[in-house]
């Protein structure tokens, strides 16, 4: 006999079995919302879609709408980004591409390696973003001891994660990954590459901007307007 609990959502109860992923639950109330669903709230404590129900509590989603879920969108693109920037650039010939700061909803990205950026490039990272997409592949994450991820990211190349880690005084790190593409992140990630659809990419100054949806319309990717 399947143990189940019991789980509330919009006032009302509903039965899952034990373990069910919040994302297979969510999946059951994604036509009640305009946008995606990419995180929940259970018992008032912000959870990933990944993790399972264990015993009775309340569930409230969080789409891409709401600050919590626009954050997570962006961290979800920037990782998608590095591993197909990483996988077109070649991680031998990259000393180093990081996000800078922010202009409007793009993301200004420095990049310092022995290949110049040029717009064939970057139309190549963009193509291959969007088959990692396409193939909705799940984020997987882990945790690891500071020196782990001292000796990851030295050996990944990325020497200011590495730098980074050295002055941390946490013992444990979130690591994230992505069909084998490493990076730490603090905060949360979406469950899959699947739901990230809307970006572009385009070279501006010394880098290039990663472009992105609003809060306010997460479907709309505005052109960038110096």
């Amino acid at each position: 006999m399947n143990e189940k609990v019991k789980v509330e959502i919009n006032n009302n109860i509903y039965e899952y079995p034990v373990n069910t992923t919040l994302l297979e639950i969510s999946k059951d109330f994604q036509k009640e919302y305009d946008q995606d669903i990419i995180l929940a709230f259970v018992n008032n404590k912000l959870n990933e879609l990944f993790k399972t129900v264990k015993k009775d509590c309340s569930l409230r989603f969080v789409t891409t709408t709401e600050d919590a879920g626009h954050k997570t969108y962006v961290r979800g693109m920037i990782l998608v980004m590095l591993k197909a920037f990483y996988g077109e650039m070649g991680a031998e010939n990259i000393e180093k591409v990081s996000v800078e700061y922010s202009l409007g909803d793009a993301l200004y990205c420095d990049y310092i390696g022995t290949v110049p950026l040029s717009q064939q490039h970057i139309q190549a990272v963009k193509k291959k973003m969007q088959e990692l997409i396409a193939a909705d592949i799940p984020f997987a994450k882990r945790s690891i001891g500071t020196d782990d991820a001292i000796e990851l990211f030295r050996q990944y190349r990325m020497y200011d994660k590495e730098k980074l880690f050295r002055y941390r005084r946490v013992s444990k790190a979130n690591i994230y990954s992505l069909d084998g593409f490493e990076d730490y992140y603090y905060g949360y990630m979406p469950p899959s590459t699947g739901m990230l659809k809307y970006f572009d990419l385009e070279i501006y100054e010394d880098g290039f901007l990663l472009l992105l949806p609003g809060r306010k319309n997460p479907t709309k990717v505005c052109p960038f307007v110096p």
